[in-house]
């Protein structure tokens, strides 16, 4: 796959495109962990172009550019950025590769499964969700409606980058939010190449914005941010902890997922070694 390129420089997606590079900003390698080489680097994003991130995805949100569609016409962008990621399946695994310096083949069961797999379930949502009506007595009837909150901050983890992003931005997608992703800043190569997808999908403009960072800079300037509705994150205690706080204070809507992974009982009957083995093979990154 060395006919693949990827940037040298990766700055943040906003409003349908790649913003220059700050002058003065700060920059972060990103390394291949199997060779310890330099792949790119990242443009930090400072709460001023976080900024303008939630505004271009505020924006898009009040002009309805994406819950205004009809329901059909959503679901049809849905399914054809799954088919996007499928045909492009090769590169986007490249780029996890070098994000993560795992095999390609390891890679495709999360880039061409599961991608693909997340966008097509909330494509079939859309048709299936429906809203409650209960009859209390014959004077009262009470509905529940579902409205989108607007804008939300999604944070993603470094170990399994494309496949944990988008299983945050279809469902933003699907129930008609508009959204911010910031990855891991030390695997961002996929998704910066997944944003020009859904772009090409039909996903409007706006709709969906990359920034890139740390999370004491880039996280916090998007988690604090007042016109950010609803923040998921998937990630450590101690920094779901801060983003909790972030979100009390603001009154906004919160998802994390923290902890361990891939826990492991074996039995003081089983052969360590096989185990062990066994173990590593059947975890994800």
């Amino acid at each position: 796959m060395g006919d693949v390129k990827h940037p040298e420089l990766v700055t943040s997606f906003i409003d349908g495109a790649f913003v220059p590079p700050a002058t003065g900003g700060h920059r972060l390698d990103v390394i291949n962990p199997s060779t310890e080489e330099r792949q790119a680097q990242l443009c930090e994003a400072d709460d001023r172009e976080v900024g303008r991130a939630v505004q271009a995805a505020a924006t898009a949100f009040e002009q309805a550019r994406w819950h205004g569609l009809p329901v059909e016409q959503r679901a049809a962008i849905l399914r054809r950025v799954a088919d996007l990621a499928e045909q492009h399946s090769a590169e986007l695994c490249y780029l996890e590769s070098l994000d993560l310096g795992i095999p390609t083949r390891v890679a495709a069961a999360m880039v061409t499964a599961r991608v693909a797999r997340n966008f097509r379930f909330y494509a079939d949502s859309l048709s299936q969700a429906a809203e409650r009506a209960v009859r209390l007595d014959d004077q009262f009837q009470r509905y529940v409606h579902r409205d989108p909150v607007g804008v939300c901050g999604l944070i993603s983890p470094w170990n399994a980058p494309l496949m944990l992003a988008t299983s945050k931005i279809a469902p933003a997608l699907a129930f008609g939010n508009t959204c911010v992703i910031k990855p891991s800043e030390y695997t961002p190569l996929a998704l910066a190449r997944f944003m020009t997808l859904l772009l090409e999908a039909g996903v409007p403009a706006g709709v969906v914005n990359m920034v890139n960072g740390r999370g004491h800079v880039t996280g916090a300037a998007l988690t604090q941010h007042p016109q950010v509705g609803m923040l998921s994150f998937t990630g450590g205690g101690a920094a779901g902890r801060a983003i909790a706080a972030a979100a009390g204070q603001g009154l906004k809507k919160w998802d994390l997922e923290l902890g361990g992974k891939s826990a492991c009982i074996i039995s003081d009957s089983a052969d360590l070694d096989a185990a062990l083995d066994g173990s590593l093979l059947g975890s994800p990154p």
